[in-house]
């Protein structure tokens, strides 16, 4: 795994690498606020850009991904830093996630949306994965990742809570293998082997979205791929409460 640490070293120090100008751009917000820096005029640019100029320049599949894993993560974090929406955040979830207060190819998005709606093609959020949209906007219909949905996407995306897996850069032509490195350490780090092996405690986003994983014995792989279980194991399966305690800027 020593180049994937490689990779990463040089990613965040070099978000250049971005292979379209708005996957750039979405890394480039997401080391500004790292830094502590202005995002208004990025944001403004987002907002303007017409959507068939974006569409044209996120045609590929690992730029779209990339570039809305950024956005999910710069937004919230950015979101994080006003007084009103910290109190949305505490006392008023729903509203913090689905509100449409960003701007993209002059259309209003939220958080929801880019999760469900673009990353996770369209999905109806509170189905486990199992259903879609009948209806969409034509943001989704020209931006959305294509299916199969990447399961790996739930050990980047971060909401802001203390079980969320933390923020990475995540740069097109290395964004499969980013995502596989986030993924390993996402299962090292959420998974709890119980009662001498017989029970397997998996992060309750994996049950949020439980259709992403697969049938019983798809994810059964998974597990074994990432190393929390052995082939021959079959664990009685639970999952953990979700922590919503805000812990912000996890960066790697």
């Amino acid at each position: 795994m020593w180049f994937i640490y490689l990779l990463l070293g040089f990613t965040l120090s070099s978000p250049c690498l971005a292979q379209s100008k708005y996957a750039q751009l979405s890394a480039d917000m997401l080391v500004k606020i790292k830094g502590h820096q202005d995002i208004d005029p990025d944001l403004a640019n987002l907002a303007t850009v017409s959507l068939d100029t974006l569409a044209k320049d996120l045609t590929n599949q690992d730029d779209r991904k990339a570039f809305w894993l950024n956005l999910y993560n710069t937004y919230t974090q950015y979101s994080l830093t006003d007084i009103k929406l910290l109190n949305d955040y505490a006392n008023k979830r729903s509203r913090f996630f689905n509100d449409r207060r960003f701007n993209i190819a002059h259309t209003s998005i939220s958080l929801k949306d880019i999760e469900h709606g673009m990353l996770r093609h369209s999905s109806i959020s509170w189905s486990q994965g199992r259903l879609r949209k009948l209806i969409t906007r034509s943001i989704e219909r020209k931006l959305r990742i294509e299916r199969p949905i990447d399961y790996r996407i739930h050990a980047a995306l971060n909401c802001g809570a203390h079980s969320c897996p933390p923020i990475t850069i995540y740069i097109p032509r290395i964004v499969n293998e980013q995502l596989e490195f986030a993924m390993i350490n996402y299962m090292a780090d959420a998974t709890q082997l119980k009662q001498g092996g017989e029970v397997l405690i998996l992060p309750r986003v994996i049950y949020w979205f439980r259709g992403d994983f697969g049938s019983k014995r798809e994810l059964h792989n998974i597990l074994v791929r990432y190393n929390v279980i052995k082939e021959i194991e079959n664990p009685k399966i639970k999952y953990a409460p979700w922590d919503w305690e805000l812990f912000t800027r996890a960066f790697n």
